[in-house]
């Protein structure tokens, strides 16, 4: 049986990784920019259409990692504030963002030792996984 001290541990790693997805994808525009400035210069001015074409489908790429993200971290931050608001949760924040580091680096190290094996939890990558995920959470505490 899933605590809600478990939901809520995930919850917050989902946010965070939204949180870091948000963050890298925002470097990633700025990496895209300065390529397409300097592609720009060196071509004085004049694109191909085929190059237009590749940066428009990394820009719309990224931009769609952005706004799931976003919404994962919405969704998720909403969550949070429902469930630490809940008068019966007795939840202790602290405990749960430290435990939630602990994952974390726990996983960090996995991906370390063995970056061709994935046995562990993934992070959600878009608002539906990140729904899907936490209804599977919530059903497991309610039953």
């Amino acid at each position: 049986m899933t605590s809600l001290h478990d939901v809520v541990v995930n919850l917050v790693l989902m946010r965070e990784h939204a949180m870091d997805t948000i963050r890298l994808t925002r470097i990633r525009v700025d990496a895209l920019g300065q390529e397409i400035s300097h592609t720009t210069r060196e071509t004085n001015g004049h694109l191909t259409c085929e190059q237009l074409s590749a940066f428009e489908d990394k820009m719309e790429t990224l931009q769609t990692q952005l706004l799931k993200a976003q919404q994962v971290q919405a969704l998720t931050s909403h969550f949070l504030d429902v469930v630490i608001r809940w008068p019966s949760s007795n939840l202790d924040m602290r405990t749960i963002r430290k435990e939630a580091r602990q994952r974390l680096q726990a996983r960090l190290e996995i991906e370390d030792d063995e970056n061709d094996t994935n046995d562990y939890d993934t992070f959600p990558s878009d608002p539906e996984t990140a729904m899907s995920g936490l209804m599977t959470l919530l059903t497991r505490l309610t039953v």
